[in-house]
C-alpha cells in the first residue's frame, strides 16, 4: 500500500490561486479554449509569462500563438520578447506541466463527487475543462528523459480519449425523446417545438469516468511530481463494482455506487 501512495502523491498547489497559466490550446472540439479556475469558469485574468504580470483577458489583450498554443502579454515590450525568443517562454511554460494537471485532477474529483451523489449535474462543464487542459498538456513539453517523455503523451492522450464522451452536448425533444441532435434547433416531428439539452445519463457518465480513473491512475504511476507535496490522491477500489478511482481524502464516497452502496470502497494495496 505504502508503494502505490508513494505513486498517486500528486501536487495540487495551484487550488486557490488567483489565475491559471497564460495560454489556450487550439482545440479540436470548437476552437481556442480559455484556461479556467478550479470551480470551471472562465478565467478573466491570466498571466504574462514574460513579465509575470496578471493580464485582465478581453478581446483587446496582446496575443501570439506557438506550438498550438496561445500566449497573452500584458504591454507591447512583453509581445515584442516573446518573439525574439519564443522557444524559451515555452519551455517555460512546458516545465509548469504540473499546473495543467492539476486542474485536471481539481475537475476530476468534482465529478467523483458528484456522482457519488447520484448526481450529473456540472459533468459536462468538468469534462470540457478535463479536456482542454489535457489538449494543452499534449502540446508542451516538459524535460522528461525520452521513454518519460513518451509515456507522458501516451497517458495525456489516454485522458483526453476517456474524457471526450462527456464533453458531447446532445440536443432532444421533450415530447419525442428519440430525436436526437448534435446541435440545437427544431424537432422535425413537433415542426415547431425547439430541441433541449439532452440529459447527461448518470449510468453512462459512470463508465465514462471508469475510464478517466484508470487513465488518471496510470499518470500518476507513470509521470513525476516534481514540485512539493501538498496533498495526497488515494486509489479506492469497490470489489462490488470491480473498479477503482481517485480520492483527495479518506471519506470514503463511492461514484460508481452511489448511495446504494456511497462507502463500499477500500485503500487499494
Amino acid at each position: 500500500m505504502k508503494r502505490l501512495i508513494g505513486y498517486i502523491m500528486i501536487v495540487l498547489v495551484l487550488f486557490g490561486l488567483g489565475y491559471q497559466p497564460i495560454v489556450m490550446a487550439n482545440s479540436c472540439h470548437g476552437g481556442k479554449k480559455d484556461q479556467s479556475t478550479s470551480s470551471g469558469t472562465h478565467e478573466h485574468k491570466v498571466k504574462d509569462y514574460v513579465c509575470g504580470m496578471k493580464v485582465e483577458l478581453n478581446e483587446d489583450t496582446l496575443e501570439k500563438e506557438y506550438k498550438g498554443i496561445t500566449f497573452y502579454f500584458d504591454n507591447e515590450d512583453c509581445q515584442k520578447k516573446f518573439k525574439e525568443d519564443k522557444k524559451s517562454y515555452f519551455e517555460k511554460i512546458s516545465a509548469d506541466y504540473n499546473r495543467f494537471a492539476s486542474s485536471i485532477f481539481s475537475e476530476y474529483f468534482k465529478i467523483q463527487k458528484k456522482l457519488a451523489g447520484d448526481s450529473t449535474q456540472g459533468l459536462t462543464e468538468s469534462a470540457t475543462v478535463i479536456l482542454d487542459q489535457a489538449e494543452i498538456l499534449s502540446r508542451l513539453k516538459p524535460e522528461f528523459k525520452e521513454a518519460k517523455a513518451g509515456k507522458f503523451q501516451a497517458v495525456v492522450k489516454k485522458v483526453m480519449a476517456a474524457v471526450q464522451p462527456l464533453t458531447e452536448v446532445k440536443y432532444t425533444c421533450s415530447m419525442h425523446p428519440q430525436i436526437i441532435k448534435d446541435e440545437p434547433g427544431k424537432c422535425p416531428i413537433c415542426g415547431g417545438m425547439k430541441l433541449i439539452k439532452k440529459k447527461v445519463e448518470i449510468e453512462a457518465a459512470r463508465q465514462v469516468f471508469d475510464r478517466l480513473s484508470t487513465a488518471l491512475i496510470s499518470y500518476l504511476k507513470k509521470v513525476d511530481q516534481k514540485e512539493k507535496h501538498e496533498r495526497i490522491a488515494y486509489v479506492y477500489y469497490c470489489g462490488m463494482k470491480k473498479k477503482s478511482w481517485l480520492q483527495n481524502n479518506k471519506d470514503v464516497k463511492n461514484p460508481y455506487a452511489g448511495s446504494k452502496m456511497l462507502e463500499c470502497g477500500v485503500l487499494q494495496e
